[in-house]
C-alpha cells in the first residue's frame, strides 16, 4: 500500500486528480481518514452494508473478514449529515439517526459529502448524499467563507458527546 500523503502536499504521483493528489493517493488519504475513526469490527462479524460500503471495508480492514447479511448496520452517514442532524436537534428539538450511534456502524463520519463522492467515484459509484435541513444552508454559506469551520463544529460536537 502506497504511503499516505497529507492533505497539505502535493501528490508525488504526476497523475492529477481533483485537486493536488492522484486518484490513489487520495483513495489512500480517504481510506487512513476511515480507518482512524472506524469502531471495533470483529473477525468473521456480520454487517449489514451497501455495495459501495462493503467495498470500502473490505479496503479499511485489510482482509479482516466479515459477513454481508442481517447484522450490525452500516450507515453511509457523512460529518455533512452529523453536523445537519447535530443542528436540527439543536434548534427544532428533533432526535435522529444521532441516537442509534451505538448500534450502527458510521464509516463516513470523518468524510464530507463531497469527500465521500469522490471516493465512491474512485470505486467506480455513483453515490448522492442524504437530503440536508434548511438550517444547514447557513453552514454551507459559512463554509466557503471558513473552510475549517465544518471540521471545528465536528470537533466541537464529539467533546460534547464525551463531556
Amino acid at each position: 500500500m502506497a504511503p499516505f500523503v497529507s492533505l497539505l502536499m502535493r501528490c508525488p504521483c504526476t497523475e492529477p486528480y481533483e485537486g493536488i493528489l492522484c486518484k490513489a493517493c487520495f483513495k489512500v488519504a480517504m481510506l487512513k481518514k476511515i480507518r482512524q475513526n472506524l469502531g471495533k469490527v470483529h473477525k468473521d462479524e456480520t454487517l449489514q452494508a451497501s455495495d459501495f460500503a462493503s467495498q470500502v471495508l473490505a479496503d479499511v480492514l485489510n482482509g479482516l473478514p466479515f459477513r454481508r447479511g442481517m447484522g450490525r448496520e452500516v450507515v453511509e452517514w457523512t460529518a455533512d449529515d452529523e453536523l445537519a442532524a447535530f443542528l436540527e436537534s439543536l434548534f427544532q428539538g428533533r432526535q435522529t439517526l444521532l441516537d442509534r450511534s451505538a448500534q450502527c456502524l458510521k464509516i463516513f463520519s470523518n468524510l464530507t459529502d463531497e469527500e465521500t463522492r469522490k471516493l465512491a467515484s474512485c470505486y467506480g459509484i455513483e453515490w448522492h448524499p442524504h437530503p440536508k435541513p434548511a438550517s444547514y444552508a447557513h453552514i454551507s454559506v459559512l463554509s466557503k467563507k471558513y473552510p475549517e469551520l465544518k471540521n471545528a463544529l465536528r470537533k466541537s460536537l464529539a467533546e460534547l458527546r464525551n463531556a
